[in-house]
């Protein structure tokens, strides 16, 4: 008896909020006592209505009262907590709160808080009302899980039995009973089972999502490499490339040509990059020399090739011929390069042999000395100087 009276004063020492023994207790103006945080908690989600309440009575107080330690209170309880009794109440005293699932046998408008659900019995029950579950043995073989409010959905609607297996025809669950009636024949296994597999398969669909992440974030670190190595070769391509004609060990006097000549293939005359090559070329060239800026060049374009070409006017036909040939080997071995021709031509006609090229610049020379030093001999005359940017 003695220890039921401990039992009644703890009760009467807990706030009705937290369940627990007070914590710096304050009271009301309606007479009930809580811990300062959890009153304070309360009132706090009543800010915007203007009206806070007490939540056992649901009396309304206007303006917001102000709270005061309860000295004899607090005293109290901590002589509750000296003499070594539980800081929470015993299971008896564990009351339902919201979105808790309520014991089905309690009785009074305050139901304790439910800890497990037996399915057999389709109800939920506290600790205390738990115990002939675990003592008596016309329980034993009832299946127990953790309180919850969806029993129902667990009970086949027609036969009021547990759904405890799975119609893999019908994607649903049924009872047993229904694999004797509407679900006869169908393909069916253990609600257990089927969690299984479905578990099984989620674990190898999030380990191929993870894999194609993993892929693709590689991809991601390779494009990135790519474009760094891209912005690093065009800073490198942005310098001028250079072409000349090399100077011959001795340099022969030459009647002076037809002029300075330039020629591009059809698929690069483009009036920007036309205009770009003939700023490097003037009448005051002493020696060939032509410089071609790679960030003019097409995006189609994987490389540009320069052709310096002296025609002698001893034999243009053979000239023409040897260009053609020439071109036409590099166009086969770099089939996506820009082809520029240059040089001095002797008045001869390029585009009966070279119907692909159109000729853009033509200026004339300086008298003799343009071209000179590049002069050679009849064997030597052609000179080709392949230059692909990836180089």
């Amino acid at each position: 008896m003695a220890q039921q009276g401990v039992l009644l004063d703890q009760d009467q020492f807990c706030c009705s909020v937290c369940l627990d023994l007070l914590k710096e207790p304050v009271t009301i103006p309606c007479g009930h006592s809580y811990c300062r945080s959890c009153i304070e908690g309360c009132w706090d989600q009543d800010v915007l209505k203007g009206v806070y309440s007490c939540p056992q009575c649901r009396e309304t107080f206007i303006p917001r009262p102000n709270l005061r330690k309860n000295n004899m209170l607090a005293e109290v309880v901590e002589k509750l907590r000296k003499t070594g009794l539980q800081a929470a109440p015993p299971p008896a005293l564990c009351y339902a709160g919201p979105g808790d699932v309520v014991c089905d046998v309690c009785t009074g408008t305050r139901k304790q808080k439910a800890l497990m659900s037996c399915l057999a019995c389709l109800a939920s029950y506290c600790e205390t009302h738990l115990q002939p579950h675990y003592e008596s043995p016309a329980f034993k073989k009832h299946k127990l899980v953790k309180a919850t409010a969806q029993l129902q959905e667990k009970i086949c609607s027609h036969h009021d039995k547990l759904l405890e297996v799975y119609c893999r025809t019908d994607q649903q669950c049924i009872c047993y009973l229904c694999t004797m009636d509407e679900h006869k024949g169908h393909d069916t296994v253990s609600a257990a089972a089927e969690r299984t597999e479905k578990q099984r398969q989620l674990g190898m669909s999030q380990q191929k999502v993870q894999q194609r992440f993993q892929e693709r974030e590689k991809e991601l670190k390779e494009l990135q490499q790519a474009v760094e190595s891209f912005k690093t070769e065009e800073r490198e391509q942005r310098l001028n490339l250079n072409f000349q004609c090399p100077a011959p060990s001795t340099p022969l006097r030459q009647p002076p040509g037809g002029g300075v000549c330039l020629m591009a293939n059809v698929t690069w005359c483009d009036e920007r990059n036309i205009q770009e090559l003939k700023s490097f070329c003037s009448p005051d060239l002493e020696f060939l020399t032509i410089k071609c800026r790679p960030h003019y060049l097409p995006r189609e374009f994987s490389s540009i090739i320069i052709t310096a070409v002296y025609i002698p006017q001893a034999d243009t036909s053979m000239a023409l011929n040897e260009l053609y040939l020439t071109l036409c080997k590099l166009e086969t071995i770099y089939p996506e390069a820009a082809f520029i021709v240059a040089g001095d031509f002797n008045k001869a006609n390029l585009k009966t042999r070279l119907p692909k090229f159109y000729q853009h610049i033509d200026c004339a020379t300086r008298g003799g000395k343009t071209l000179d030093h590049c002069y050679s001999n009849f064997r030597d005359a052609y000179k080709a100087l392949p230059r692909p940017l990836s180089e």
